[in-house]
């Protein structure tokens, strides 16, 4: 998309975070299962501060509580910064994208969603939707499952026609803060640059 370097858009891959790994129905053998507990185990040990889906279902007033004053701090995050980015001419664009709808739908992202969305709209801030072609198509073709829950070749390719649309959508926002390099869209990688990054876990890129 090189048509996208002429401008400079804000997009932010919202949502609530969770580790659960994108299920593939009866196809994964017992022993993976087991690995899968174990992996959500060291997980949740690494990162304590990631709220459980306990506190999504819980119906106990302190879950309530406390969820309710979660949403309140993004809230507030989440205008705080709408007007940084409106203040340098640029657009906040919110993009609600993760391989964990479907067929693998958690708890966070059915419940995160609709409130996010809410929430943009609430405020004037433009909310997209990436899951609903995703959300149609197979886990295991879509996404390196079962050995990792990223995109696959398809599934990248997927999200890259979903990200095109938003871009011509705001082809025109540029912004003008100090320290922007040339018309370079924020994030970008540099131009014409042939590189795959695969997060160090060695997945195959075909």
């Amino acid at each position: 998309m090189k048509h996208s370097f002429s401008q400079l858009t804000l997009i932010s891959a919202l949502c609530i975070l969770n580790f659960t790994s994108c299920k593939s129905g009866g196809d994964q053998p017992a022993d993976s299962n087991i690995k899968s507990s174990s992996e959500k185990t060291d997980l949740a040990a690494k990162y304590p501060e990631v709220p459980k889906e306990e506190l999504i279902t819980g119906t106990d007033d302190l879950s309530i509580s406390i969820l309710k004053d979660l949403q309140n701090r993004y809230q507030s995050d989440l205008i705080a910064l709408q007007n940084e980015v409106s203040a340098s001419g640029a657009t906040l664009v919110v993009g609600f994208l993760s391989p964990e709808v479907g067929e693998s739908i958690t708890q966070s992202n059915r419940s995160g969603l609709p409130i996010i969305e809410t929430m943009c709209k609430e405020n004037n801030i433009q909310f997209y939707d990436l899951t609903k072609t995703i959300a149609s198509k197979n886990p295991l073709e879509v996404t390196q499952m079962p050995k990792d829950g990223h995109w696959s070749k398809k599934g990248a390719e997927i999200v890259a026609s979903e990200l095109k649309v938003i871009l011509d959508a705001n082809a025109t926002a540029k912004s003008t803060a100090p320290g922007t390099i040339g018309n370079a869209l924020l994030g970008d990688n540099t131009p014409s640059e042939d590189k795959i990054s695969d997060g160090g876990k060695d997945m195959h890129t075909v």
